[in-house]
């Protein structure tokens, strides 16, 4: 199933009379090739040339579209390693938190096994996978990105309750704490030295100090008073929210993909929630950044960027597996790899394997989307 519930082959086809529509003039004897059938087909060629099973989420990364992954993904046969092709502006980063999850255990990511035979979770990213994507991307053991390719910050975005229909970013009442503090510090030595050293007045050290102070008081309390503890703690707590997300996604296992110091960078180091980080400056925070094979990287001049365009612009969220299940190789049960088939495992095994990768709804659900 794809978007809204749509099956695959509808898209294609929702695609192309779109197509059709904008160009008119074409005669309608002419075949046009779809970039969604284009897609599939490479989708196909790279699946089975890399042992890789290639997924797709394009759109905001909101529950329940999770949940339809998560349940394709332990109903198929799967390969060792799992490609997923990633393009949202953000979303819950919960549902980040879920699929990643999902992913590393479901294809083994966790599991101890000599270097040349460990699966691996790949996210590719043609265009842009921003906030909540960002989140979801340090899941993975390795990300492909392509020229067009853009990650970002994975601070909160939060409603404003001054403004009906805007989200200011979490960042916000953390920063104007920190520039209240500069400039307190600031005003405090100014008016001290002023008052301390100038040659025409001869206050005390004593004396300059308070009358410093209290001029810096005077100045700033009306700005303090109006900082609300209780809702610069719910700030702190959703950013702490998906900081907690990130590492533990990367910790779960030795092959974390992040380099030390990128969580806190990705939280607090860029002055906007739209910040553009593309690929040379990925590489400052992640281990493992490629380029696209020459396959993937016309695909997505040809057939990629169109689809994907075409999907967020008009169709809305699409969810699916484009490569065909294995038919007969190692590992290719829907358990998992080296897992035993459902019917035969203990009922406690499979309720914790469950609940791992599919965590209580009823969990913090914090929006990381921009605009």
């Amino acid at each position: 199933m794809g978007i809204l519930g749509m099956p695959s082959g509808c898209v294609g086809g929702a695609y192309q009379a779109r197509r059709r529509a904008a160009h008119p003039l074409v005669h309608e004897g002419l075949e046009m090739a779809s970039p969604f059938d284009q897609l599939t087909e490479i989708a196909k060629e790279y699946a089975n040339e890399h042992d890789t099973d290639f997924a797709v989420h394009l759109g905001e990364m909101a529950r329940p579209r999770d949940e339809r992954l998560i349940d394709m993904c332990r109903s198929r046969r799967r390969r060792k390693n799992i490609l997923l092709m990633l393009a949202t502006r953000g979303g819950d980063a919960g549902v980040a938190y879920r699929l990643g999850r999902a992913f590393q255990r479901l294809y083994g990511i966790n599991e101890s096994a000599s270097e040349g035979d460990r699966p691996e979770f790949i996210v590719f990213i043609p265009t842009f996978c921003k906030s909540a994507g960002t989140i979801l991307a340090t899941a993975a053991t390795r990300i492909i990105m392509s020229e067009f390719a853009e990650l970002g910050p994975i601070d909160v975005q939060l409603r404003n309750p001054l403004e009906v229909g805007e989200r200011t970013s979490g960042l916000t009442p953390i920063q104007s704490l920190d520039s209240l503090k500069r400039h307190s510090k600031a005003l405090f030595v100014d008016h001290f030295k002023q008052l301390r050293f100038d040659d025409s007045l001869t206050f005390s050290t004593k004396m300059s100090a308070d009358v410093a102070s209290e001029i810096t008081v005077g100045l700033l309390s009306k700005m303090y008073e109006q900082v609300d503890p209780i809702r610069l703690a719910e700030v702190e707590r959703s950013l702490k929210i998906s900081g907690d997300y990130t590492e533990r996604l990367t910790k779960v296992h030795d092959r974390s993909n992040l380099k030390d110091g990128a969580v806190e960078r990705l939280l607090g180091d860029y002055p906007s929630h739209n910040f553009i980080i593309d690929v040379k400056e990925a590489r400052e925070l992640f281990k493992r950044v490629d380029e696209p094979d020459a396959q993937l990287a016309k695909a997505v001049d040809e057939d990629i960027r169109p689809f994907v365009n075409w999907v967020m612009d008009f169709a809305g969220p699409y969810t699916d597996f484009l490569s065909d299940e294995p038919e007969d190789i190692h590992n290719a049960e829907p358990d998992g790899p080296g897992a035993e088939a459902e019917g035969e495992r203990e009922p406690e095994a499979r309720r914790a394997d469950d609940a791992e990768a599919q965590p209580d709804a009823a969990g913090p659900r914090v929006l990381g989307a921009s605009n």
